[in-house]
Formats: C-alpha cells, structure tokens, sequence
C-alpha cells in the first residue's frame, strides 16, 4: 500500500488501517507531514511472519 503527499493522513487512520487491514505486507508513505512516532509504534507491533514485511516513510 502506498500512501503519497496525503497531508490529511493521521497517525489514528493508519492505525485503523494496519488493524483492520491484515493482509497488507507493504505499507509505504511519503509527503504525509501529520504522521508521528505513534504510527512508528503502532507498526512495530504488527511486524513479523504473516504481518507487515517492509514499511517506508520520510519523518518530518
């Protein structure tokens, strides 16, 4: 999943994302200035077999 220059994106809506989306192994997101620490934490908690397999973003 990519997720580029969306400026409205919070750290609740990947949260809801990540959780309700469990077949996503790629999540990607640049350009999105209102994403902080808490969706880094959020990720860490679905990393591993079977959940997210990469994940990319530029931190502002």
């Amino acid at each position: 999943m990519q997720m580029i220059r969306c400026h409205n994106l919070t750290d609740l809506a990947v949260t809801a994302v990540l959780t309700n989306c469990a077949n996503i192994r790629i999540f990607n997101f640049h350009g999105c200035p209102r994403i902080t620490d808490k969706s880094r934490d959020a990720l860490q908690n679905l990393t591993g077999p079977y959940k997210i397999q990469q994940v990319s973003w530029t931190v502002y």
